[in-house]
């Protein structure tokens, strides 16, 4: 999957996003994923019917502009459901709108949010990223031979979100594109997997990217456009 890397403006302050250029998390089989130490799924929340989003402060989300919606579309975090009383689009450095936005919702007090990465915080190529979204699941495997080259997408209720890992193929000063391969030893595609890996798909526009730096979780992207 490709990856853009873009800067916005929002306030004072500067931050760098990236952004996948696809959408619900495909993992490969046969990974028992509670092992893992994923962000806390209190900080991925369900946009309307059709995306995600993530918490970034006690009132407010960040998710993708494509899907649709604004004021008075649910936001459902926990369980639990939210009307979006106010969207903010973010702009690049040069004044333009992109396929980012912050949404504040009424009646909310989140206590579980994460921290958006700053450019003063790098990672290098390899670097695990971890995935969340309330996209569709990972179906029939597909075959060539007695080898996995493909699955298919499967239905998802959008009841929970799903978690999957990766890794950055390109360091957070590279380009403005890196790039994370579906690949390992359960494909056809030759590549070091990281476990439970997988790739977005439908439904997990607006899901987020985080990595950790010193114990401390970071949003560093947003799952967006096919």
């Amino acid at each position: 999957m490709n990856i853009f890397k873009f800067f916005y403006v929002y306030g004072i302050i500067f931050v760098v996003f990236l952004c996948s250029n696809v959408f619900s998390i495909i993992t490969h089989p046969n990974t028992n994923m509670t092992t893992l130490n994923f962000p806390t799924s209190d900080i991925i929340g369900k946009w309307g019917n059709n995306a995600s989003c993530v918490v970034i402060a006690p009132n407010m989300v960040i998710t993708t502009c494509h899907q649709g919606g604004g004021v008075g579309t649910i936001v459902k975090v926990k369980d639990k459901k939210y009307t979006v009383s106010q969207c903010y689009v973010l702009l690049n450095n040069e004044g333009k709108s992109v396929d980012v936005r912050i949404a504040l919702l009424g009646g909310a007090s989140f206590t579980s949010y994460v921290r958006v990465i700053t450019p003063d915080i790098s990672y290098p190529a390899g670097e695990t990223v971890y995935i969340a979204g309330y996209g569709k699941v990972r179906g029939k495997a597909k075959y060539a031979g007695n080898n996995i080259y493909a699955y298919e997408w499967a239905e998802n209720s959008l009841n929970s979100p799903f978690w999957c890992t990766n890794n950055l193929s390109s360091p957070s000063d590279e380009s403005n594109f890196v790039v994370s391969d579906f690949d390992g030893k359960d494909t056809l595609i030759d590549g070091e997997s990281s476990e439970a890996e997988g790739i977005t798909a439908v439904y997990d526009s607006g899901g987020g990217w985080f990595i950790k730096q010193n114990g401390v979780w970071f949003l560093v992207g947003l799952s967006t456009s096919t």
